[in-house]
């Protein structure tokens, strides 16, 4: 199908940027429109799942730059920065791994790159919140 081959086009585009340091939510939540719409064109139940975690997946992308813009100790932004180095080499793993199963049909293989997409989302939303406990406050001005 032509719409799947531009699907596979679209992740690998995706995931590069990820790699090159690009956190683009709207890109993940147009991905998961992408698949809710083959869901829906194709009758087959996973895409609905790839397209939820791909959802969630954007949703705690969000939440975490909009935490993770707030100023940081340096101690915290180098720890912060070395785990975000590694859960976006998680995510565009998952993503290429995703495109692969979408394009030979793999059904089990979709389901585990959506749960580990699920648990990224997971980590991410759980460093957000300790993000938000540890950011910077300036004293007021006396």
């Amino acid at each position: 199908m032509e719409v799947e081959a531009g699907f596979e086009r679209m992740i690998n585009e995706a995931s590069r940027d990820i790699k090159n340091n690009l956190l683009d939510p709207q890109q993940i939540r147009s991905l998961g429109m992408i698949l809710l719409s083959i869901g829906l064109l194709k009758d087959e139940n996973y895409f609905f799942v790839l397209s939820n975690a791909l959802y969630s997946l954007a949703d705690a992308m969000a939440s975490f730059l909009r935490v993770s813009s707030m100023p940081l100790s340096l101690e915290y932004r180098d720890r912060t920065e070395k785990i975000l180095e590694d859960i976006k080499n998680m995510i565009a793993q998952a993503l290429i791994d995703m495109s692969q199963a979408v394009k030979s049909h793999n059904s089990c293989k979709a389901m585990e790159t959506a749960a580990v997409l699920l648990k990224l989302s997971y980590k991410l939303n759980n460093m957000s919140e300790n993000l938000k406990n540890i950011a910077i406050v300036t004293p007021a001005e006396e």
